[in-house]
């Protein structure tokens, strides 16, 4: 049911119902579930104005995905998820962060480049790196991900695009502009409203912006190499989705390119030009090869040791013998880890962890007679 609340063309509308949780009937409101209390939902600006509305300034941006609300419990206004909470400095740029989990830079160019997209691209990958390293999980960003964004006033939204890839550009709004839904009604059973940004858009502490700083895993990270941000977002991503290969694949990326500063940094504190020509060699001095050295050097711990050459084993069973398992994608992940540890990095956000869930067996079946086995 909209109801419009307010003096005459103001923008308040409320959809009244409620949410049935379990066998308790329960409302949401902005921090947690309440029994016995109406669910609204409240739009304080109409969405429409990120379609029809005659100026703005243009941004380039992306959601983190899987989304996220900085909140606790979330929100029964779509307006929250669109304001802009955080502005973040990275490289000579400033990264606007909306609650929802939205990140914009300031357009720069009047046409979409891909000069333009490249600089966003590495931008947003920044920041979602340090996320990322610090247990807010999600897929770096792509060209295909970045789209025009409006900002008006304090608020950002993506309201269009191009592509079938929408789940992190226009998609947002889409979820943001839905109807809550009375599911039970036609099983005589009322009050089982679904919002879909419930259900699409879990609630993370805020607090963990305010442990992003000036991104200083993120750069130490870009100091080895500018894709090394995305790839370390990627590892982890992956491993929270339980992507065993992409798992493997990308921690070994990011692991091997540390190992491989480290041993630019080794060959830097030898004094004879021939002998450093011929450790630069990577034919010959290959990833194993630097490992062993290094801890012969003193230049690596034996846990980082044992970590890393176990996840290269794991890299080389999966190259070469298509061969993969939980377990070692796991392992990869930790040996990441060490890896980062010897720049310096707090990982004990991170982890490849086992979850479980989902709905109870049906007491009877629907169709008994459906020939599928």
């Amino acid at each position: 049911m909209f109801v419009q609340e307010g003096p005459a063309g103001s923008a308040r509308s409320v959809t009244k119902g409620f949410l049935r949780w379990g066998s308790s009937l329960l409302a949401q409101t902005d921090n947690d579930y309440v029994p016995y209390m109406a669910f609204e939902v409240v739009e304080s600006v109409p969405l429409g104005r990120f379609l029809f509305g005659e100026s703005w300034t243009p941004l380039w941006g992306a959601h983190v995905y899987p989304l996220r609300f900085f909140g606790q419990g979330g929100s029964n206004d779509p307006n929250d998820y669109l304001e802009v909470i955080k502005v973040i400095t990275a490289d000579d740029s400033d990264v606007a962060l909306t609650r929802g989990g939205g990140l914009y830079a300031r357009a720069r160019e009047d046409s979409r480049s891909e000069r333009e997209v490249q600089r966003v691209m590495r931008l947003l990958n920044l920041v979602v790196c340090e996320l990322s390293i610090q247990g807010v999980a999600s897929d770096p960003v792509n060209d295909t991900d970045i789209q025009m964004g409006k900002l008006i006033g304090h608020h950002i939204a993506i309201a269009g695009g191009w592509g079938m890839y929408g789940e992190r550009t226009w998609g947002p709004l889409a979820l943001l502009a839905s109807s809550p839904r009375d599911t039970g009604a036609a099983y005589g059973r009322p009050g089982n409203n679904w919002w879909p940004p419930n259900f699409y858009w879990p609630a993370h502490d805020a607090a963990v912006l305010d442990r992003l700083g000036n991104l200083p895993n993120a750069r130490a990270l870009s100091a080895i190499g500018d894709h090394i941000p995305a790839l370390t977002a990627a590892a982890i991503a992956h491993s929270s989705r339980h992507n065993v290969g992409e798992t493997i694949l990308t921690a070994w990326l990011v692991s091997e390119a540390i190992i491989t500063a480290l041993w630019r940094r080794y060959i830097g504190t030898i004094t004879g030009s021939g002998r450093r020509d011929r450790l630069r060699d990577f034919r010959i001095y290959t990833a194993s090869v630097q490992l062993e050295t290094l801890l012969t050097a003193g230049h690596l711990d034996e846990r980082a040791y044992e970590s890393l050459h176990a996840a290269r084993k794991i890299r080389n069973d999966l190259a070469h013998n298509a061969r993969m398992s939980e377990d070692g994608a796991r392992i990869a992940l930790e040996a990441m880890k060490s890896g980062l540890a010897l720049l310096n990095i707090e990982t004990v956000s991170v982890a490849y962890t086992f979850q479980g869930g989902g709905m109870l067996h049906p007491p009877r079946e629907a169709d008994p007679g459906f020939p599928f086995r």
